[in-house]
């Protein structure tokens, strides 16, 4: 199936290491709810847990001085960071910032 478009977990975005079985295959992605709105199925990845365990794996063989930021093992994780970070203009940023103060006010 075409996945292209469809919105998918984070879990996808944290490296072809952490997604994969040991033999090099995809962890498959099943097909849940229907979301009526959207007219399209939701996706959640089959084992969620060893995909964060895998995960918090490569965290800590980083933390340890055993891997590089830039390399590809973080591709897709720097996609999502550098989207994130694009995603607001210096005035939506002032904007947010004004609102934040004004709830801490109350």
């Amino acid at each position: 199936m075409d996945v292209n478009g469809t919105a998918a977990g984070i879990e996808v975005y944290l490296g072809l290491d952490v997604i994969s079985e040991p033999d090099g295959t995809l962890i498959p992605i099943q097909w849940k709810g229907f979301e009526s709105t959207l007219r399209r199925y939701q996706g959640e990845i089959l084992d969620k847990r060893g995909c964060l365990n895998r995960f918090s794996q490569k965290l800590q063989k980083f933390d340890q001085g055993g891997g590089d930021p830039n390399s590809h093992d973080w591709k897709e994780l720097r996609s999502i960071i550098d989207v994130i970070c694009s995603a607001f203009t210096v005035a939506d940023a002032e904007f947010l910032i004004d609102i934040a103060r004004a709830n801490t006010n109350d």
